[in-house]
């Protein structure tokens, strides 16, 4: 897969992250969990970041642009995600850590300890949370799943960034597509 171009100059550069397209990875809604020292007090780098979103996300050019602003301002060291045989999320941030030589744990569901369908999804969301032991999380568009991983990040203290913002979470609360 060809290497795409970062899109975020330097790491304080808001109006190159605006020019691209890029929603600013820096909001007051990721702040809780994690500071960065160039964005707060305190600081978080060689991070540990659990991506999740649906088995049917397929914008890897946002998928790849996000991750790349998040390494050049934090500092990836894992990527930890959920192994979807589907592909979607899970697979475009394993592809974007194998492209940029970042640790890639991955969480597929295991029958044997996660259970049967419907109950395997959520309880290998808590595998992932317990074993990866992520500092922070970016979640994408997705359904169920994604909603559940939401729910235990910010049950276990860490505030998911939701780069597109969570109407498609709350459209999926109520039933329909945002």
């Amino acid at each position: 897969m060809p290497r795409l171009p970062s899109v975020v100059g330097r790491a304080t550069d808001r109006k190159a992250g605006a020019e691209a397209g890029l929603p600013w990875a820096h909001t007051a809604e990721w702040a809780p969990s994690g500071a960065c020292s160039v964005c707060w007090e305190g600081g978080w780098h060689d991070v540990r970041l659990l991506v999740f979103g649906g088995r049917l996300y397929t914008d890897m050019v946002a998928v790849w642009r996000i991750l790349d602003a998040i390494h050049r301002k934090h500092g990836l060291t894992c990527v930890i995600d959920g192994a979807c045989p589907m592909g979607g999320a899970d697979l475009l941030a394993h592809e974007w850590a194998a492209e940029h030589n970042v640790v890639s744990e991955r969480y597929p569901v295991n029958h044997v300890t996660d259970g049967q369908w419907p109950g395997a999804g959520p309880m290998r969301n808590a595998r992932m949370l317990r074993d990866g032991k992520p500092d922070q999380a970016v979640g994408f568009p997705g359904d169920r799943g994604t909603r559940d991983m939401d729910r235990r990040c910010r049950v276990a203290g860490i505030v998911p960034w939701h780069p597109f913002g969570q109407a498609w979470l709350l459209a999926e609360e109520r039933g329909r597509q945002p």
